[in-house]
């Protein structure tokens, strides 16, 4: 499908390799059934036809067969709650890379695919992470770009590049950010299949018998009470402000830009923005919350903080607003302050960004009740 075979520097697997391989992909119910019948007629050999070494042969082979079977049928229960516990947004948005590499092994194992790393089977340039097999079906799996804001033409060129060297019949990445529109195109008239966050719970939910409904995470209570809060000021007319240092967010916006579909009342405020870049860039790498960015921090020779204070001072809202910041540089704020989340500029909007943001914003919304009671 995806064009001639190049050679590549992996050497090919010998025949006891293969063997173990296939013996290794067999369903469990093909491995319990020739292990009963095996150990059946080890009985036969030894006490009927008086063939013990037969007899002994059969019930080594059995007993093959069996751990076979019970280690396919344990992993694949394993691999079940695996996928059937993390197959929500919350779960997923929070795992490390290698953990997400686990996971997809899993959910394409339950598929049916014998799964294995890539690396030792493509040129290291080539965008392609994971190998899975069906029967006669190849399919190469790109996952690195998962957590990326925006997904270009190059890495899906690249993984298309890598299908065609091993001729496999089908490639797929996968990124819960967005793809280009210039990717997208590329991808549908190549053949290449594209998988969002949604697509991934889909199968997952197709595999597992789990429901859409049963696949999104209930909130923690404080955050479900927090939330009916900022429903009830935007229906008053009010707003929070979120104060967003983009020059210190190089990654990121696709998880916050998620995180504010689920927060209505807070208006986005950029207090920088990175070098060659407008609001308008801004605006879009925010997706959906594009019309959130409601406009920029002009600078102040005190401190960022002081002139997120002049900012809402001529806000409508006034200097008793509710507000947070997500900031790269903690020296503009004064020590202690409860309303900055810092991030690491190398992570940017990360897991642990995401999640002391939401914590901030109960704190925040529990302080101003007490102070409004």
């Amino acid at each position: 499908m995806f064009g001639p075979k190049k050679q590549t520097a992996a050497a090919k697997p010998n025949g006891v390799d293969n063997l173990i391989h296939k013996l290794k992909a067999l369903p469990p119910a093909i491995d319990l059934i020739v292990a009963a019948t095996l150990g059946g007629y080890s009985f036969v050999a030894i006490y009927v036809d008086n063939a013990k070494f037969v007899g002994l042969a059969c019930i080594l082979i059995a007993l093959i067969f069996a751990v076979l079977g019970i280690s396919a049928v344990t992993r694949e229960m394993k691999d079940f709650k695996v996928v059937e516990q993390n197959s929500n947004p919350e779960a997923l948005r929070m795992m490390k890379t290698q953990q997400f590499e686990n996971y997809l092994v899993a959910l394409f194992r339950l598929d049916g695919y014998q799964v294995r790393p890539s690396i030792d089977e493509l040129h290291r340039q080539d965008d392609a992470d994971l190998i899975a097999v069906k029967k006669k079906e190849t399919i190469l799996i790109q996952y690195n770009h998962w957590d990326e804001d925006i997904v270009g033409t190059k890495p899906i060129q690249s993984l298309h590049k890598a299908a065609a060297a091993v001729r496999a019949q089908g490639a797929t990445a996968i990124s819960f950010g967005r793809f280009s529109a210039e990717a997208a195109d590329w991808a549908r008239r190549k053949g290449v299949t594209l998988m969002t966050m949604q697509d991934v719970i889909g199968m997952a939910c197709r595999l597992t018998g789990l429901t859409p409904e049963e696949a999104a995470a209930e909130p923690d209570e404080e955050v479900v009470v927090e939330k009916a809060h900022e429903v009830a000021e935007v229906v008053r007319g009010h707003h929070r402000f979120l104060f967003v240092d983009f020059a210190g967010l190089e990654h990121g916006l696709a998880r916050l830009s998620e995180l504010l579909l689920q927060h209505p009342a807070y208006q986005v405020i950029a207090s920088t923005l990175p070098p060659l870049k407008s609001m308008e860039d801004i605006r879009l790498s925010l997706g959906e919350c594009g019309d959130r960015l409601a406009g920029d921090l002009e600078a102040a020779q005190d401190g960022r903080y002081f002139a997120i204070q002049k900012h809402l001072q001529a806000s409508r809202e006034g200097k008793h607003a509710i507000w947070l910041a997500v900031d790269s540089e903690p020296r503009q704020f004064p020590e202690g302050c409860a309303e900055l989340i810092a991030v690491n500029r190398a992570f940017g909007f990360d897991v642990s960004a995401s999640q002391r943001l939401i914590e901030a914003m109960v704190i925040i919304d529990r302080r101003s009740i007490a102070g409004a009671g």
